[in-house]
């Protein structure tokens, strides 16, 4: 038996669970999480690593220990990037790397500076860290690709499918993105044949009721 099939078939009473949209875009985020998140959060150390660094070529240490003295509000104080700091200004160490100028989001550090918003807070010419910056961009750009091109070709498989069965047999290795969902209740409750013709004032077909007493029903 193929892949394919074993994984269609473990799926047991699961199998024709239609797919809805919230089933393939928690399918598709699920993916693009198991596949990208970790690579991304390494990136993003870096990044933060990098603005430390910066920070600490720019002010020397006696400069630095000075800033931790003042009073919060005479200084400004970089945030890492969360809910609660989403302003590029408020998130970001900007100076100049090499001829360019650029902004080092904080992803867990915290940093103070004397500048005030928006100003280059000095300019870095150590080879290294030009280098540094560069493999940086270099490595966020190819993840963005890598990661679009995977969002797109599974995007594209989800719509060509309805159901579950049809995604495991042409999906099988994705099988822990979508093993869990559980059949959904209609939410439409059931109707009763005759309950049905008393609530029109119908009366039954041949007036004997439902064929031979069974009680028929009506799901959506």
């Amino acid at each position: 038996m193929s892949k394919r099939a074993t994984v269609a078939e473990s799926l047991t009473g699961m199998a024709n669970l239609r797919l809805n949209r919230d089933d393939k875009d928690e399918i598709l985020s699920k993916a693009m999480i198991h596949g990208f998140k970790a690579r991304k959060e390494a990136l993003d150390a870096e990044e933060d690593a990098l603005a430390v660094r910066c920070h600490s070529l720019i002010y020397s240490k006696k400069v630095r220990d000075f800033i931790d003295t003042v009073p919060a509000g005479w200084v400004k104080e970089i945030h890492p990037k969360n809910g609660k700091h989403r302003d590029a200004y408020e998130n970001s160490l900007i100076v100049q790397i090499g001829h360019e100028v650029v902004y080092l989001n904080l992803h867990t550090s915290t940093l103070r500076v004397k500048q005030g918003r928006g100003t280059v807070l000095g300019v870095i010419e150590d080879q290294k860290i030009i280098d540094r910056y560069r493999a940086l961009v270099a490595e966020r750009e190819k993840l963005e690709e890598e990661r679009g091109r995977a969002h797109n070709s599974l995007s594209a498989l989800l719509e060509r499918v309805r159901t579950l069965r049809q995604l495991a047999e042409a999906w099988p290795e994705g099988k822990d993105f979508y093993s869990h969902l559980k059949p959904r209740a209609s939410g439409v409750p059931m109707i009763t044949i005759s309950a049905l013709n008393a609530a029109l004032g119908l009366s039954a077909e041949g007036g004997g009721g439902s064929k031979n007493g069974a009680v028929e029903a009506l799901a959506a």
